[in-house]
């Protein structure tokens, strides 16, 4: 039986359709899973925030500087690579690495406020040194681009410094395991003078 060329073109595009629409269907139902396990803001319990938020930012907080805006995230940093307890929650001095801890405890909060999901795939980072009071200096900038998302997200990362940190990837991925929108485990390393950085990154739902 012959299936005239405008017959065809019509059931292509039915089937196309409901494939759409059950696409569709399944992401609200995820989303709707997703919303009704809404928890805290990531980072809000963490004992690093805590020492962030009041004497690591009061102390340290003009080596920082942000932008935070729906398109792109982004945290820097320009001061020694060790020797400085910024957000550590057993009090350690592996200073450049904890600005992984800021960005959570900074970033987390602005992006509860705003319907967007980062690209972790898309982390890029810039490194530089400097020389101030005859001592060197450290800048690592972290940029985490944006899109729209019709509902909040966060993020949530494990590293280490001078190791891959393989069981903070585990960890990340079983902590994704538990939301059906979560995305990652990406990881990124960040290079520089200071050594290398490698962080397991995903983003979740709020």
């Amino acid at each position: 039986m012959k299936i005239s060329n405008q017959k065809l073109v019509s059931i292509v595009r039915k089937v196309l359709n409901e494939t759409d629409m059950l696409y569709k269907g399944d992401m609200l139902s995820k989303i709707k899973d997703d919303l009704e396990n809404t928890g805290p803001i990531v980072g809000s319990d963490w004992a690093s925030c805590r020492v962030w938020n009041s004497a690591g930012k009061s102390k340290h907080g003009n080596k920082f500087s942000f932008v935070k805006s729906p398109n792109v995230l982004e945290i820097s940093y320009e001061g020694p690579s060790s020797g400085l307890l910024i957000a550590h929650s057993q009090g350690g001095t592996d200073t450049i690495h904890q600005v992984f801890n800021v960005l959570i405890c900074e970033l987390n909060p602005y992006l509860a406020k705003i319907k967007a999901k980062p690209l972790i795939d898309d982390i890029s980072y810039e490194t530089w040194t400097v020389k101030k009071e005859n001592k060197n200096y450290y800048g690592l900038s972290v940029i985490i681009p944006l899109e729209k998302a019709p509902i909040s997200y966060q993020l949530n990362r494990r590293g280490g410094w001078g190791h891959p940190a393989s069981d903070g990837k585990s960890k990340m991925k079983a902590k994704c395991n538990q939301s059906k929108l979560c995305e990652g485990p990406v990881t990124k390393k960040f290079t520089g003078k200071f050594g290398t950085i490698t962080e397991h990154i995903i983003t979740l739902p709020l």
